[in-house]
């Protein structure tokens, strides 16, 4: 039985951007994950041991952006990715990040990463033709499934 666990408005500060100024401050992100496993050994036992510690997550990706020094929020967001498919016995993870602040103009800037276990980053294309967004992967034997396919809103 799979299920997601979502862990919204983790609000780490690190270095995070491009521009000489950036390099030398900490900025406040916004962070919400999405961590799609297997919940079937943790809903029959009711330990902790079987499930996603989400306390662990949290604390991790907490430490990990705090003390990194990325100039791009899609490597950070990578980087995450990476860090909890390391960790975690996880299928999917999708990766928000809001960096408020970052355009005068706009209340925040955002990235969103989606990765699923057993495709590359570099396989993974998102398209949006006619109002229809089709998230596709390649595998490591080369077929292409259709990970999602449907109207954007």
């Amino acid at each position: 039985m799979n299920g997601v666990v979502r862990i919204r408005g983790l609000q780490p500060e690190a270095v995070i951007g491009c521009y000489d100024w950036e390099r030398t401050v900490k900025q406040r992100l916004e962070i919400d994950l999405e961590l799609t496993a297997d919940f079937s050994l943790a809903s029959n036992t009711d330990e902790l041991a079987h499930a996603l510690d989400y306390a662990a997550i949290s604390d991790h990706v907490m430490s990990f952006v705090s003390e990194s020094q990325f100039e791009l929020l899609e490597a950070l967001s990578k980087a995450i990715i990476d860090q909890i498919f390391e960790r975690w016995p996880v299928s999917q993870v999708t990766v928000h990040i809001d960096k408020p602040g970052a355009v005068p103009a706009a209340s925040g800037v955002a990235m969103i990463e989606l990765a699923l276990a057993g495709y590359d980053h570099d396989d993974l294309s998102v398209e949006l033709e006619d109002g229809i967004l089709a998230i596709s992967g390649e595998r490591e034997d080369g077929e292409v499934d259709y990970l999602h396919k449907g109207i954007s809103t």
